[in-house]
């Protein structure tokens, strides 16, 4: 059995807070009735004190008050901590279940108050002489849940019931929490459950070794220093050389940019890469950021949020004739541009974010295709370019930032990713400055 106390006064914290009505109850349970077979009790928290309800063997109830919090109760023990101590309370709460008043156990002479405490403790003594003789038996399966985890005999609902509707709404929460298994917080369920193939093998986050056999191509001009290519494990990755982005009439004009900087800067340098890698057969992945014809993809605090663009120039709505809905697939303006289309056999890549790894399956194709390095051009640098730069780092890909095949339509932009990537030993990746000095060392691979 368990007898349930709160120090409202104090403020005590106890193990085991409920929230009940709305108002914190802060709530202990220690052994009590002990050598009372027969009898079940619940506690009920008040504002004002403990109130207990027990059922005997015969059924029927009775409702017991304790004194409130911070004050000494009658006929109990010493009070610690705004609570009696575990004998005091035995012992006082023995006596009322006795059926003995307060009033007649004061009244009654010392010896006969004596000879009434050695019967009570002949009788613990012959009950616990009597439960260490009779064999153990094992533990009954628990019964089933009832009125939120109050399980007495059925014939006690009536009793608690006309208890109150108020008595029946605090003794819920508390019993439940006693009289059954405590919950498992969502986070400790989360880690005992069954885990997962990737929970279990976090190896498959990451990319594979590179090829130690094969042609390798070597940058010494790359900072923050040298590194080399193995082919048969790089690909070149083109970030979102669309006419969204590099378009008038797309997205990135209706955030007010200079979209022809864009062509011009990047462009030719794009060209350059793409040339050397066909030429040595490497997998090329062309990326778009480009949402579903629904849009749900596209979350409300990117689509409508309050850091979107004014109306008629958000994802989903048409800014152009001929341009077609902004940053949706299958518009004439999530197209890549002409002079870096792709070309058969090349992977093109709708991502609805700005990361190129988020809900698009991209690590799983590299791993399947041995890919360790990749080679980066594309725009804008600052957006899309570092945001899957710094992805494919955490998954273990070597990255190449390739700078004059990428651009930003703020130079200053470009330039403070650029350090960012090789400072500090290359904390992203490695940077190289001509897109000729990448094709040189791939056509001279050996």
């Amino acid at each position: 059995m368990a007898v349930f106390l709160q120090d409202m006064q104090h403020n005590v914290r106890f193990p085991g807070q409920q929230e009940v009505g709305g108002k914190a109850v802060k709530a202990r349970a220690f052994d009590a009735f002990q050598g009372s077979p027969g009898k079940q009790k619940y506690g009920i928290a008040t504002r004002k004190g403990i109130a207990f309800v027990v059922f005997d063997s015969a059924m029927a109830a009775r409702k017991l008050k304790v004194a409130p919090a911070g004050e000494k109760p009658k006929g109990g023990g010493d009070l610690k901590d705004g609570r009696r101590n575990d004998a005091g309370s035995r012992q006082f709460l023995r006596d009322m279940l006795d059926g003995e008043s307060q009033s007649a156990r004061s009244a009654a002479p010392a010896g006969k108050e004596k000879d009434r405490k050695e019967r009570i403790k002949e009788k613990d003594q012959r009950l616990k002489e009597k439960e260490d003789k009779q064999p153990k038996k094992k533990a009954k399966k628990p019964a089933k849940k009832r009125l939120g985890g109050l399980t007495p005999p059925p014939t006690s609902y009536g009793v608690l019931a006309n208890l109150g509707r108020t008595l029946l709404h605090y003794a819920q929460p508390i019993a439940h929490e006693y009289h059954e298994k405590p919950t498992q917080p969502s986070a400790m369920r989360a880690s005992t459950a069954k885990k997962s193939k990737t929970e279990e093998d976090p190896e498959v986050h990451f990319a594979v070794a590179p090829a130690t056999k094969g042609l390798m191509a070597t940058l010494p001009e790359a900072r923050p220093k040298s590194v080399t290519l193995p082919l048969k494990s790089t690909a070149l990755v083109c970030i979102d050389f669309q006419k969204d982005f590099m378009s008038e009439g797309g997205f990135g004009h209706a955030l007010g940019n200079d979209v022809t900087k864009l062509s011009e800067e990047c462009l030719p340098g794009a060209q350059v890469l793409l040339a050397a890698a066909r030429e040595k057969k490497l997998l090329v992945i062309h990326t778009k950021e480009a949402h579903r014809e629904d849009l749900r993809d596209c979350c409300d605090m990117k689509r409508i949020g309050p850091r979107c663009p004014p109306e008629g120039k958000r994802i989903g709505e048409v800014l152009q004739e001929g341009m077609g809905r902004l940053l949706v697939d299958g518009s004439p303006g999530n197209e890549i541009v002409d002079v870096v289309k792709p070309v058969e056999g090349e992977v093109v890549l709708c991502k609805p974010g700005k990361g190129a790894f988020f809900m698009t399956g991209l690590n799983q194709l590299l791993r399947e295709r041995g890919i360790s390095h990749l080679i980066f051009c594309g725009v804008t640098t600052e957006v899309c370019v570092q945001v899957t730069m710094r992805e494919a780092n955490d998954r273990g890909y070597e990255c190449v930032l390739v700078e004059d095949a990428t651009a930003s339509y703020i130079p200053k932009f470009k330039a403070a990713v650029i350090e960012m990537v090789r400072s500090q030993g290359g904390i992203v990746g490695y940077t190289t400055e001509k897109s000729e000095d990448v094709a040189k060392a791939l056509k001279s691979a050996a």
